[in-house]
Order: structure tokens, then sequence, then C-alpha cells
């Protein structure tokens, strides 16, 4: 018999229209889409990622994220990948949406691989969950 576990899920539309999907329980669990349906959807594919990541490294803690700044950069998902990897995040899923891993923090990122930048609110909830302000998000 199969288990399901429930998870909240908070849902913000930027000033583009793009709705962002942030699981609190799960640190780092973001998802986006251009509808509401389409970000739910990610958001249960971004969940079941950072529960396989999460398992395949035994990191089940949760932690309180800290967030501080205003002014983000836009950019690709090739270049916040980059920046996690300079932040000390280590790749640990690389099918569908990669999901990237900081022991210390016991954290884990995953990146959504859509065309163009990611969104805003896609990016404002992945520095909160990086628990850094954006300027040092912007400077890595």
């Amino acid at each position: 018999m199969r288990t399901y576990q429930e998870f909240e899920i908070d849902y913000f539309q930027d000033e583009d229209g793009v709705f962002t999907a942030l699981v609190p329980a799960i640190p780092g669990c973001v998802a986006s889409g251009k509808t509401l349906r389409d970000a739910y959807r990610n958001a249960v594919d971004a969940i079941e990622s950072c529960l396989e990541a999460r398992r395949k490294v035994g990191a089940l803690k949760f932690r309180k994220p800290r967030y501080a700044g205003l002014n983000l950069v836009p950019i690709s998902h090739r270049e916040l990948a980059r920046k996690l990897k300079r932040a000390g995040y280590v790749e640990i899923r690389t099918r569908r949406h990669p999901v990237y891993y900081l022991a210390e923090g016991n954290l884990t990122i995953p990146v959504p691989q859509h065309p163009g930048d990611v969104p805003k609110g896609t990016l404002r909830a992945i520095v909160r969950e990086m628990g850094i302000s954006i300027e040092e998000f912007n400077n890595i």
C-alpha cells in the first residue's frame, strides 16, 4: 500500500505574471509556471525531486530560512547552476530539474530548466532558501 504525505504550497505571482510555488516544509523546494495549474504541477515534481535527492544523501532535517534585499539581476537557469556551484552546492540529480545540495546547511535546491531567465519570484524564493541576501547572491 502506498502512503502519501501532504505539503502546504505557497503561491506568488510576480510582476511578469509568472506563478511561483514555494513548499515551506522543504527548504529549497521551489517551482514556477505560466499558470497556477502549471506551477502546481511543477511544484509536485519539485517535491518529488527534493525528497528523492534528500533520501539519496540522507538529509531529512529542515531549517528556518532568512532573507534580505530587493534587487535581483535576471539570470538563466545555467547561470543559476553556476552560482550554486560557486556557493559550494553539489549537483546530486541531473534528470528533469537538476537538484543541488549543500551539506553544511542541509539544503536542496531544484533548478528549473525553462527557456529564458528564471522568473523573479522563483529566484527570490531560491535566494530566501539559501539564507543569503540578494546582494550576496548577485556577487557570487
